[in-house]
């Protein structure tokens, strides 16, 4: 009877820890109602976000973004690459496959005949987008106006827009 009085004890030891350390992990909640978001999506998108980035100057950082987010919304399923990616040839299915776009611009972005069909999947699918700038040339940024220039002479083939 006290080893069941004892594993009794332990058990109500250990829940009430979780739910004082799930109390006090981050989240994210709404400014207006003070409620976690809603993470429903269409039946037609299997992720919420698909975020687009060059592999030799953005993967560190688009890897730490979604690690990051899933901490603070661990339902959310953002579409990676690393975690994602079966068929290159598929990219722009991919992009269809998320209610949001989020595009990871640093130096080489534009240049990358992969990054700019996801780019303009995410454009022809008129999906929410989100601009999210590298400026810390040490991990590969660089300033906007530089990407600016490096959209301008890269982004005039097959994008179907004229």
């Amino acid at each position: 009877i006290v080893l069941t009085v004892a594993m009794i004890a332990l058990s109500l030891v250990l829940f009430v820890f979780k739910a004082i350390s799930a109390l006090r992990a981050p989240t994210i909640r709404l400014l207006s109602t003070g409620r976690a978001p809603v993470m429903d999506m269409s039946k037609k998108c299997h992720f919420h976000g698909f975020i687009s980035h060059i592999w030799s100057t953005g993967q560190d950082q688009t890897h730490t973004i979604v690690r990051q987010m899933k901490l603070v919304m661990p339902d959310v399923r953002i579409w990676l690459d690393v975690d994602c990616l079966k068929n290159l040839g598929a990219l722009e299915e991919s992009v269809g496959d998320a209610t949001t776009f989020l595009v990871f611009l640093s130096v080489g972005y534009f240049k990358s005949r992969n990054c700019r069909r996801e780019l303009y999947a995410g454009l022809a699918l008129d999906r929410p987008f989100i601009p999210i700038h590298e400026a810390d040339v040490e991990k590969g940024g660089a300033a906007l106006e530089e990407l600016e220039a490096e959209c301008v002479e890269h982004c005039v083939d097959d994008a179907g827009f004229g």
